[in-house]
């Protein structure tokens, strides 16, 4: 997985992380940074692994390391959500990182959707979107009657 270490010492992807961790530091809702990544990346391979599926570890662990990384458009009040802003960041980065452009295309695809509950439960989308919320620790959150999320999308144990 010499790729995801390019991606983890990549001077635009390192940078951008910082941004985002500078301007989060006093967020009280969950956070952006590297730890909710590699915990994305980590649940959606464990689901990958129980549920079966065929899809490459490198691939999960690169998705799931760059589909937040467009929160600084969010942060800066650009307009632009962090899925659209993700994939136009995350295309540099891949490049610098050795990736085709169909590689990145797909990558970017899934970044775009992250969002989105509406895709089929065995497509990387669906996983990459199910692990960005599993790893939510709504039940241990001590601003979880202030938070945006509605009750029904809020884990209430360890096991939501």
């Amino acid at each position: 997985m010499d790729r995801i270490d390019r991606i983890l010492s990549n001077e635009k992807y390192l940078s951008t992380l910082k941004y985002i961790s500078d301007k989060e530091v006093e967020r009280r809702f969950c956070r952006h940074g590297i730890d909710h990544l590699l915990d994305v990346a980590r649940v959606a391979y464990i689901t990958v692994l129980e549920k079966g599926y065929s899809f490459d570890k490198e691939m999960i662990y690169t998705v799931a390391l760059l589909h937040d990384i467009g929160r600084y458009s969010e942060l800066e009040k650009e307009g632009m959500s962090h899925h659209m802003a993700g994939a136009i960041v995350a295309e540099d980065i891949l490049l610098e990182c050795g990736y085709t452009k169909a590689e990145i295309e797909y990558i970017q695809g899934i970044i775009r959707l992250h969002k989105y509950n509406d895709k089929p439960c065995d497509s990387l989308e669906y996983i990459i979107y199910d692990a960005d919320k599993k790893t939510r620790r709504c039940y241990m959150c001590e601003a979880y009657d202030e938070c945006y999320w509605s009750v029904d999308l809020k884990n209430k144990s360890v096991l939501s």
